[in-house]
This record gives C-alpha cells, sequence and structure tokens, in this order.
C-alpha cells in the first residue's frame, strides 16, 4: 500500500527500503530538536532482504491490477523486466518466476511474458538450473511462452533444406556400395533422417 500512495503522490516508489525514513515514536521525541535540514538529509534504510525488489514489484503489479492502475502495472512491469535482464542468474531467479507464476492473475500476461523472454534469451544456462525446469513441468503454459519467443526471435530457425541437401547430395556420390551388405547403392531415404544427412541401403536398410 505504501508504494500505491507512493506512485499516487509522487508518480514514483521504492523497489525496496522505504520512500522516507520511519522512526518509533520515541525516537522522534528525542530527536525534535535537530533541525529539519539534517532530518531531510538522512537517507532511508533498506532493511528488506536482498533481491526483495522483484517481489515488491510482482505484488505492486498485482494490486495495480486490481485497482485498475494502469500507469502503475506498466510502471511495475518495466521495474519488474529491468530486475529480470539483470538479475536472470540470481539464485532467487526461480522463486521469483514461480511467484509470478502461482500470484498473477491467469487474465494477465504481462510479467509472464517478461519472464519468458529473459528465460528464452538466457535458454542455455537456465535449463541447467533444475527448479527452473520443474516450473516447465508445472506450468505448460510458460513452456509455450518460452518457445514461442525462441521463435519470434529467431534464437531458433528453420532448417535452410538446401544448405541439408547439398551435403546429403555430396555424401550420396562419394558413396558406391552399402557399408553394410556392400551392394551398389540404391539409397531409400526415410522421413526427417535427411534432416542429419543420413540415408539408408534399400537392400538391406542399413543407415549410411
Amino acid at each position: 500500500m505504501e508504494r500505491i500512495l507512493s506512485f499516487l503522490y509522487l508518480r514514483e516508489y521504492s523497489e525496496d527500503g522505504h520512500i522516507i525514513q520511519y522512526q518509533p515514536i520515541s525516537a522522534l521525541a528525542t530527536s525534535g530538536h535537530e533541525s529539519d535540514s539534517s532530518i531531510s538529509e538522512n537517507k532511508p534504510e533498506n532493511t528488506e532482504p536482498e533481491n526483495q525488489a522483484a517481489f515488491n514489484n510482482v505484488e505492486v503489479f498485482i494490486a495495480a491490477d486490481k485497482y485498475g492502475i494502469l500507469p502503475l502495472k506498466t510502471l511495475a512491469s518495466k521495474k519488474f523486466s529491468r530486475w529480470a535482464t539483470a538479475n536472470c542468474v540470481s539464485p532467487v531467479f526461480h522463486k521469483v518466476v514461480e511467484r509470478v507464476m502461482t500470484s498473477v492473475p491467469s487474465h494477465e500476461t504481462t510479467l509472464r511474458e517478461v519472464v519468458a523472454d529473459v528465460i528464452s534469451k538466457h535458454i542455455f544456462d537456465l535449463i541447467e538450473v533444475p527448479e527452473i525446469v520443474h516450473i516447465f513441468d508445472s506450468f505448460g503454459c510458460l513452456g509455450s511462452l518460452v518457445i514461442k519467443r525462441l521463435v519470434s526471435n529467431e534464437l531458433v530457425k528453420r532448417p535452410n533444406e538446401n544448405d541439408i541437401f547439398q551435403g546429403l547430395v555430396q555424401k550420396i556420390n562419394s558413396s558406391r556400395r552399402c557399408r553394410h551388405c556392400a551392394k551398389d547403392f540404391n539409397v531409400r531415404l526415410i522421413s526427417g533422417e535427411y534432416l542429419d544427412e543420413n540415408f539408408r541401403c534399400a537392400s538391406c536398410n542399413t543407415r549410411n
């Protein structure tokens, strides 16, 4: 709620810590003789756990969605995206992803798309994290988004069949007899195997 009020008044909110320094009443009483200028110079302390900013941004986003504060949703998603991009190798990244998948309403996909985009760009590193794989097992929709991002960002491309067939033809032309039955080649292509530049002997079905 503090961050929502901060945004409504200041159009900004602190991802971690507080906008102003919180002090108990007793502390305020003892410091009453100090000038206003000296108090305002005190920098707010951050007493929240490391990487709490990510969780705070998720909670702000959820609250902004609930109350229909669209500019705050946009700001929270930008802050979350910045954190996720910079901290995708953080030990708590998988916990943040799980929070997004379990807490954000299903009709709202903005943060999930941010997560999918970050994971797709670091897929080779993150696929080695067991917790991330477990999240894919639990939330197939996230896996689908990651696949979509891999393709749309051209991180995964359709094989160039011209290059494949060129290599396959060269391989066939360099082979005169089957390595198994020694008969002259009568080549047989099996659906899908040509992508690996493999072909079979039509006589004994041996892969060459």
